[in-house]
């Protein structure tokens, strides 16, 4: 073989190896409403080790009156019902009358009357909306923020910013709240518990169908998606982040 031959051939091979129309295509990057049910959640059973301990046992002060905890209590204010309030569940809330927040609650909690500071600071803390149809349509939800229990606010934490741009909605994924209610019912307030439950993990509600759901990466809490009728089994606490 010639030289010019060579050449030729080598070049037909690379070119053979890289598609000139060549397209990287990237798939649109959704929420996750992977959901854990903090219901049941035991302070009193926490050990030092555990990640979760200094949350309620380290002194820190400005938890009592972060931003998740000064909206607990306005929830918690039947005052405000006509503008903000809980979901029938308790997992999720909604504002009902928009201008009334922006006018009064929002300048008497955080001193300032603008409701995209507010929606920044729902993102800053990690809620979530709801996009379903339904009555839950609009609300926010996180799983460390339910009704009656206020002390669950200690666990919320800051989410670090990222520059991967704007998730899109998931209704399909979104967690069914009333389903979960039936079977683990949250107190009217923090003065009226439920009827009593069983120590329990926080619950992982996974946002696909069992048949969708991929495999979990160790370390992993059990995933449970419901429950036989009876008694639910018994299992040590164990702490999701």
């Amino acid at each position: 073989m010639s030289d010019v031959e060579e050449r030729s051939s080598s070049s037909s091979s690379v070119s053979s190896q890289q598609p000139a129309n060549e397209v990287t295509i990237r798939m649109p990057r959704r929420v996750d409403h992977t959901y854990h049910d903090y219901a049941n959640y035991r302070v009193d059973l926490l050990r030092p080790s555990d990640p979760d301990y200094t949350a309620f046992h380290g002194g820190n002060r400005k938890s009592a009156n972060n931003f998740p905890a000064k909206l607990h209590s306005i929830l918690s204010n039947s005052e405000y019902g006509h503008i903000i309030r809980w979901m029938p569940h308790g997992r999720a809330w909604k504002i009902f009358n928009k201008d009334l927040m922006v006018s009064e609650v929002i300048p008497k909690y955080w001193g300032q009357t603008k409701y995209e500071s507010f929606s920044r600071q729902l993102s800053g803390w990690g809620f979530k909306r709801l996009h379903q149809a339904g009555p839950d349509f609009r609300a926010y939800y996180h799983e460390c923020f339910l009704r009656g229990l206020p002390f669950l606010t200690k666990l919320m934490k800051r989410v670090a910013a990222t520059n991967q741009g704007k998730l899109l909605p998931h209704p399909d994924g979104e967690p069914n709240f009333y389903s979960i209610d039936i079977r683990h019912p949250l107190p009217d307030s923090a003065d009226h518990p439920p009827p009593p439950n069983p120590p329990m993990p926080p619950m992982m509600y996974p946002q696909y169908p069992p048949h969708l759901q991929p495999a979990p990466h160790p370390p992993q809490p059990p995933i449970f998606v419901g429950s036989p009728p009876g008694d639910p089994p018994a299992f040590h606490q164990k702490h999701v982040h």
